[in-house]
């Protein structure tokens, strides 16, 4: 295990639902970025993605 380098990856498939909408994929990884240095969440492995912009504003009428 290294402990200078940021680095994860799913085991399996990832499913995360939130206020905006739903995610579904084959594989997640958490990573440095290329160039920057800054951490970036990479989904590859048929991404589904479901975005709902007016959910919140649904919620509160």
């Amino acid at each position: 295990t290294r402990l200078d380098a940021l680095y994860a990856k799913s085991p399996g498939p990832v499913t995360a639902t939130g206020p905006l909408g739903d995610l579904d994929a084959g594989h997640m990884i958490l990573r440095e970025a290329p160039g920057s240095g800054d951490a970036e969440l990479v989904f590859s492995g048929g991404v589904k993605l479901v975005y709902r912009p007016n959910i919140e504003k649904e919620q509160d009428q």
